[in-house]
């Protein structure tokens, strides 16, 4: 609605817009987007209060997911998920470590079991992190990509098992990597 109560011109909720795609639910998609400015506000501040964004020196990621690695040969439907975090995103090593898994192409961005640090760090001093992730079920189709990501301190509370319809927005996000079922 515009302001002064005035609906905005367009297809209503389940009818076709002029792409030919059905409109969304106008309340989730409402939703998202304060989400996301939300997300975009918390950056700001932090920016204004600090005078930089919490970000890591390696290549500008402050987490990542190294494990599995894109190079292995496939995951099993229960497979081992970890990785590292540097600067601000290793300094309270209490935070859980929420890890997101994309069947590309699906539309569900599913949250898996809590990962956490682990204490250990790597040659490169980094702390490490470990975690459980689920890639399909046994009936998934071999060599079916998915994307995986890490997110420390998420903007919105994340629960296991939780089905998001995008990625969520964090302090600390990894950029995403692409794994197989086998």
């Amino acid at each position: 609605m515009r302001s002064g109560g005035q609906p905005v011109a367009g297809p209503s909720q389940g009818e076709p817009n002029p792409l030919g795609m059905i409109a969304e639910n106008p309340k989730k998609t409402e939703y998202a987007d304060m989400q996301h400015f939300r997300a975009i506000s918390i950056a700001m501040l932090i920016v204004a209060a600090t005078g930089r964004l919490a970000i890591a020196q390696d290549g500008g990621i402050s987490v990542r997911v190294t494990t599995p690695t894109p190079d292995k040969q496939c995951v099993k439907v229960a497979d081992i998920v970890g990785g590292f975090a540097i600067d601000g995103a290793a300094q309270d090593l209490t935070q859980t470590v929420w890890v997101v898994v994309y069947p590309v192409g699906t539309g569900a961005f599913w949250v898996q079991d809590r990962a956490y640090f682990t204490g250990a760090t790597d040659t490169e001093k980094r702390q490490l992190w470990e975690g459980t992730a689920i890639f399909g079920t046994p009936s998934t189709p071999n060599a079916f990509p998915f994307q995986v990501r890490a997110f420390i301190l998420p903007v919105m509370g994340l629960s296991t098992g939780q089905q998001l319809e995008r990625w969520p927005a964090a302090r600390y996000e990894s950029p995403p990597i692409i794994v197989r079922h086998c």
